[in-house]
């Protein structure tokens, strides 16, 4: 009887744990009811929470002021997405402090549906999903980065869906994609002095974007430089230069460093 009991027991508890287990992200939605924007004030957000790794934080009213995360500030969230339901128009602005999804399904997405914009603006600070991170999901997203990180476990896709506009503004800072990446000719990559990272040997991939127009430098004047090993190893380094040196002709002639050529004085 009592080896019967503790079975019935342990059956109970494995219920248990799997129906916990299948809980779904609760939405958190951004209300800013005190006023202040800040990401950790509770009052902030719906139910009076902040979002934790088990809720899914969702910035997607148009009507009022979106949150910021700043110096000194933890942010935790499964799911953060920016534009999303009925709004037009939403941002998410990071000065510094980490923003960080966990758990399963831990994502990030900027404009989710056909007529959401969701914008991230990144000056300092870290990101980090395990997961994916979607700038243009099925609607509009844009990145402006300055400075920080952004690191990416699985893919990073920049107009992810048909239809889907987006670009990102990689004017500082490090994006590691440590999974995927991935760009649709809805989408745009410009970098001045900011870093792009992938995992592996991808330079036919993004030599492709670069020839598609998708990957441009300082606006498309300069130039978009590949390397693979070199200077991270087993990864490939996306940088861009702004051109030649000052008065440095992009095609002289005579070409640069011919000889035998002769100098005529008209004087």
């Amino acid at each position: 009887m009592c080896t019967y009991k503790k079975y019935v027991c342990l059956i109970s508890l494995v219920l248990l744990l799997g129906m916990v287990g299948n809980v779904s992200a609760v939405d958190r939605n951004w209300t800013n009811t005190n006023g202040n924007r800040l990401w950790t004030t509770a009052a902030n957000w719906s139910g009076s929470v902040v979002p934790t790794s088990a809720d899914k934080a969702c910035i997607r009213s148009s009507t009022i002021l979106d949150p910021i995360i700043q110096s000194g500030m933890t942010a935790v969230a499964n799911e953060i997405v920016v534009g999303d339901g009925s709004s037009t128009n939403d941002t998410l602005d990071m000065t510094g402090g980490t923003l960080t999804t966990s758990g399963a399904n831990a994502w990030i997405i900027l404009g989710y549906n056909a007529a959401n914009k969701g914008t991230f603006t990144l000056s300092a600070g870290t990101v980090t999903t395990p997961d994916n991170f979607f700038v243009g999901f099925s609607g509009k997203g844009y990145v402006q980065m300055t400075g920080g990180s952004i690191t990416v476990g699985l893919v990073f896709g920049i107009a992810q869906n048909t239809g889907s506009i987006a670009d990102v503004n990689l004017y500082g800072g490090t994006i590691t994609v440590n999974g995927t990446f991935t760009m649709s000719s809805g989408g745009g990559l410009d970098i001045t002095t900011g870093t792009l990272i992938v995992n592996g040997d991808v330079t036919t991939l993004i030599n492709t974007y670069i020839t598609n127009g998708w990957i441009t430098a300082y606006g498309g004047v300069g130039v978009v430089n590949v390397s693979y090993n070199t200077p991270n190893v087993g990864k490939t380094t996306v940088t861009a230069s702004s051109g030649g040196p000052p008065g440095q002709a992009s095609t002289p002639n005579p070409a640069n460093a011919a000889t035998g050529i002769g100098i005529t004085n008209d004087l």
